[in-house]
């Protein structure tokens, strides 16, 4: 489903039907696919932007606030870091749990070293229940 019609459906949503929504940011097209097939499938509504910047005007365009963003770090234009930073400037963001999912490594020495604070970081290739797992946490938070 177009992430245009996941918006429509969602600001249709009664009361009753509240699913988490979770913004997938990466550059990947299959893993997008599959993050969203997992999350679907797991009880999620999900939003995946190609980029940072799209991610960005995704948040801006719709008046749904995510329950939780995952994103990648290596990505083209702007990286995982600088989208965190960007995101957390804005005051009605900060509260959003953040996970970074990437295949780079010693992810969180280099996350806390540059001074993000992130509540969650997963190695690709990850293990599925793992990382609903920590969604399910974050998200119950």
């Amino acid at each position: 489903m177009k992430n245009q019609d996941w918006l429509k459906m969602l600001k249709n949503f009664n009361d009753d039907d509240n699913y988490p929504l979770i913004l997938i940011v990466d550059d990947d097209p299959s893993l997008r696919q599959a993050l969203e097939e997992i999350f679907e499938f797991s009880g999620y509504a999900v939003l995946t932007a190609a980029s940072a910047y799209e991610g960005l005007h995704m948040l801006h365009d719709t008046e749904m606030k995510p329950s939780l963003i995952i994103s990648d770090v290596l990505m083209n234009e702007m990286d995982g870091y600088q989208f965190y930073r960007t995101l957390y400037q804005e005051e009605e963001w900060r509260d959003i749990p953040f996970i970074f999912l990437s295949a780079k490594s010693k992810l969180r020495d280099d996350a806390e070293r540059r001074g993000l604070q992130v509540q969650g970081y997963m190695s690709k290739p990850f293990i599925v229940e793992d990382l609903l797992s920590t969604v399910a946490n974050l998200v119950q938070d």
